[in-house]
């Protein structure tokens, strides 16, 4: 309620975040309430295509395992 209680700075081009917690954007958290849903394979898949084998190991061993459940 008194606004933030640190802030983060770096020099331009030292910071280089992994990804982005945009929750800590958005004022309330809710339930989802979107229908559609896009497969994690179909959106990841073309971002990974040119990275190294361990990349995309760690995708196919890890992450896709994770988001997609178990092999039926």
């Amino acid at each position: 309620a008194q606004g933030p209680i640190c802030k983060l700075g770096a020099d331009p081009g030292r910071l280089q975040m992994g990804m982005t917690v945009h929750t800590t954007w958005v004022p309330s958290v809710e339930a989802r309430t979107a229908a559609y849903q896009v497969p994690v394979r179909d959106d990841y898949d073309p971002l990974i295509a040119d990275q190294s084998a361990l990349v995309k190991e760690l995708f196919e061993q890890v992450i896709y395992p994770e988001c997609e459940g178990p092999a039926v």
